[in-house]
């Protein structure tokens, strides 16, 4: 029988825990500061945020962060839906990322 110590036992919970909540938060809306600022396609989502803190209307596309586009005056580095977003247009709220695809 092999004895492992008490601290490395420990080390290997406390890894298996921070593995699992990376997980969750990759299947949980994530505020739109924390998306990745590359091309890596994500899912995003647009709220509309009441007064009392409801939300009365969303949508949702996949785009990405164009980092050609940071110092641009008309338009934001997120794509939208195979777009550019305009400064003054909606601008995504949250962000998660995409689902492995489907297997035969």
């Amino acid at each position: 029988m092999v004895m492992i110590p008490a601290e490395t036992l420990e080390m290997l919970a406390q890894e298996a825990k921070d593995k699992w909540a990376a997980l969750q938060r990759e299947s949980e809306w994530q505020p739109i500061e924390t998306a990745p600022k590359s091309k890596t396609i994500l899912l995003f989502a647009v709220t509309d945020v009441a007064d009392d803190g409801s939300i009365r209307n969303w949508m949702m596309a996949t785009g990405w962060y164009h980092t050609g586009y940071e110092d641009d005056p008309k338009v934001t580095p997120w794509c939208w839906d195979g777009h550019q977003v305009p400064k003054y247009g909606v601008q995504p709220t949250h962000w998660m990322s995409l689902p492995k695809p489907p297997t035969a």
